[in-house]
């Protein structure tokens, strides 16, 4: 919110002073919670990276082999290069 559109509605002084210190606590309060969320992700991303999951330019496909003469479960790794 600008305080220029509150000034254009004919609001005195003190009255847009505490909208606007209303309106940064709000501001502040979901920008806490996007960092946590950006926090989140990081520390995800970085979890996966360590376990070997490559995100850029590769995709990775699980395969289940279904009978009792295959090699087990294993990963394939496209480059996309």
């Amino acid at each position: 919110m600008k305080r220029e559109f509150l000034e254009n509605l004919g609001l005195e002084k003190e009255m847009i002073d505490k909208i606007m210190d209303e309106n940064g606590k709000d501001i502040n309060a979901e920008k806490a919670k996007a960092t946590a969320k950006d926090d989140e992700v990081k520390a995800l991303k970085e979890q996966m990276e360590s376990l070997g999951v490559i995100f850029e330019k590769t995709c990775i496909f699980r395969c289940v082999c279904p009978d009792a003469y295959s090699y087990g479960d294993f990963d394939i790794y496209v480059s996309l290069v």
